[in-house]
């Protein structure tokens, strides 16, 4: 038999004022999210992070790593470990600009490529197991989520 304070975790519904907030409940959700995530790419070195960032740069083409942060609402600086890891697997290029030879520009590698297409599928089990409670595979709560972002400049 669990703990006491496992019974009263298990149990307790959440104050209130909790209950109404939209800013806790995300939270909450986010870790949730983190922790699923962690359920279906926790056992390999590159992570979902490493995923979302392949695929911007999938999605943008050959781009700097500056433009790569502004689409991705990012800071700069916290995409140099990801992109680093991604470029020691050989997933991910990075060239001098040949306009500015002081930037680099990321590209997909062929290798990356194969990599992203072998995680779409891991992504998609991910996506469902996170939306399976949902009454509609989480489309509403997607639409919901891009609405938020998109009022509030992608943030």
């Amino acid at each position: 038999m669990g703990s006491h304070r496992e019974r009263v975790d298990a149990d307790a519904a959440l104050p209130p004022r909790l209950a109404a907030s939209t800013p806790y409940l995300l939270t909450r959700a986010v870790r949730a999210a983190a922790r699923l995530a962690q359920d279906h790419f926790g056992g390999e070195a590159l992570r979902f992070s490493h995923y979302v960032a392949l695929c911007w740069v999938d999605h943008l083409g050959p781009c700097a790593q500056r433009d790569l942060a502004q689409a991705m609402s990012a800071d700069p600086s916290d995409l140099v470990t990801v992109l680093g890891a991604l470029d020691d697997a050989g997933l991910l290029a990075r060239t001098s600009d040949p306009t500015d030879r002081r930037r680099n520009v990321l590209a997909v590698t062929d290798a990356g490529r194969n990599w992203l297409n072998e995680r779409h599928a891991r992504a998609r089990d991910y996506d469902a197991a996170l939306c399976a409670s949902t009454s509609d595979d989480g489309a509403a709560l997607r639409r919901q989520l891009a609405a938020l972002l998109a009022s509030r400049g992608g943030l």
